[in-house]
């Protein structure tokens, strides 16, 4: 590679419209960022999991930072602990209550006892009970969640709960159900999935069928040596609700959808000028013109790396921020059922999935280049790299980029294998590189030797 061909190919690829054109389209996809962010700060004043439980995601954060991040003994003590203090606060807070008094409750099991006894169960985050009675109608229950801090403490007490519970032993029906989950997911065909429906059919926890339900199909081995290691060592997962999992999720598939096409616009136009200009027939006049081609995929394949890491630091930084405290956790959490192939924290799954969205952007860009190189107009280019664009990146968007690392993602039903997804992408731009191979050599004998 020629270094003053390459550069004077990059300054051609970093003219002004270009680069205009690209930061518009990434400060639109920063501002989709900000408000998702926006929209987690102002509705997420509470963190739900899986099981409807609440905590606000301030607790959570000071639980992180007071007793650490993972799940392992003292993390647990601590919480453990800090259980007891809220009890406490409870109980203090209803020795105030004189609806509390006259019904004889005086701390959080007497309150539990007296809402089984009352409504004939213990569950007092829903507005009406089996029986249809207004939960909320109970006076001292009305209290309560009128007390605004009443009302946190009960929920920061039913958080600490679930995440103790879900961590004390095995917790086989834990494991039983991230299975039969695992199971059904990997069992719908790819239209289902692109149709985002629930999937029909009723299983019992083991996952037989029930009433005439399909049979599922049962875990590869691989998946179930995962499964086996996470729920076998709880020191491995945390305890982040699930909101703040989705928030991260919606931000990986963000970062794929961005970085290709920012890339596209900075890449797409240089060999498409060129021909409008003429000059291919100058470069094509000489054997070392023709080796210019390799010099513009070198310019073409760092301004895309270049591009796409700019536009995924953009988006990461403006969505993050609320979450910022959560950054040491890991994604593996006791409130969800999402499972990953590999112990990462938040802010290593991020990175992680910045180097994905930069290798899906490298082979994207060079599968598209490929296709539009003989385009002499920009219209004609782009009727070529539009509808190549949108059959890369959309599949992409819809079925594997929400699913990045999760045991769940489509392709673990063919390759139950960890890091199938970067390996899918690798093989793309590796067939696009022996395309563009295939293109040179053919070039390079296409005029006679010596010329």
């Amino acid at each position: 590679m020629n270094l003053t061909v390459f550069l004077a190919e990059m300054r051609k690829i970093w003219r002004p419209l270009p680069v205009l054109a690209m930061l518009v389209c990434a400060s639109l996809f920063t501002l989709q960022a900000a408000g998702q962010a926006s929209m987690f700060a102002h509705n997420a004043l509470t963190s739900a999991n899986s099981l409807g439980n609440a905590a606000d995601n301030d607790f959570i954060a000071n639980m992180v930072e007071r007793y650490g991040p993972t799940l392992d003994r003292q993390t647990k003590q601590g919480l453990a602990g800090e259980l007891n203090r809220q009890k406490r606060m409870f109980a203090d807070g209803l020795a105030t209550i004189p609806q509390a008094r006259a019904a004889n409750v005086g701390d959080y099991d007497s309150f539990n006892r007296y809402m089984e006894g009352r409504f004939g169960s213990g569950r007092v985050t829903v507005t009406i009970d089996d029986d249809g009675n207004d939960v909320y109608a109970d006076p001292l229950l009305q209290t309560v969640n009128a007390d605004r801090a009443m009302s946190r403490t009960l929920s920061h007490i039913t958080f600490l709960r679930q995440v103790l519970d879900r961590t004390s032993g095995m917790d086989r029906h834990s494991r039983d159900m991230a299975t039969l989950e695992l199971r059904i997911m990997l069992s719908r065909s790819v239209i289902d999935r692109f149709g985002g429906g629930e999937p029909t059919g009723s299983y019992d926890d083991q996952g037989r069928p029930l009433n005439g339900s399909p049979e599922l199909a049962q875990l590869p081995a691989t998946i179930t040596q995962r499964v086996d290691a996470v729920y076998g060592h709880t020191e491995r997962y945390g305890y982040l609700g699930s909101d703040v999992v989705d928030l991260v999720t919606n931000i990986v598939t963000l970062l794929f959808i961005a970085a290709p096409i920012c890339s596209l616009i900075m890449a797409l136009p240089l060999m498409t000028r060129d021909r409008q200009r003429r000059m291919l027939a100058l470069q094509y006049a000489s054997r070392t013109g023709r080796h210019v081609v390799r010099n513009q995929l070198a310019a073409i394949s760092a301004t895309t790396l270049l591009t796409s890491a700019g536009v995924c630091l953009m988006l990461a930084v403006a969505a993050t921020w609320p979450i910022r405290a959560f950054m040491s956790c890991p994604v593996i959490s006791v409130m969800t059922i999402q499972i990953v192939w590999f112990d990462l924290d938040l802010r290593s799954y991020l990175i992680a999935a910045t180097a994905v969205a930069m290798l899906f952007s490298l082979a994207v860009v060079m599968l598209v280049t490929f296709l539009t190189r003989r385009t002499s107009g920009m219209i004609a280019m782009l009727l070529r790299a539009v509808p190549a664009t949108v059959a890369c990146v959309a599949p992409t968007a819809m079925l594997l980029a929400p699913a990045l690392f999760l045991l769940s993602g489509p392709l673990n039903r063919w390759i139950p294998l960890p890091g199938n997804e970067p390996m899918l992408f690798g093989l793309v731009l590796a067939a696009a590189g022996v395309l563009w191979v295939t293109a040179i050599i053919r070039l390079r004998h296409r005029e006679p030797d010596g010329v």
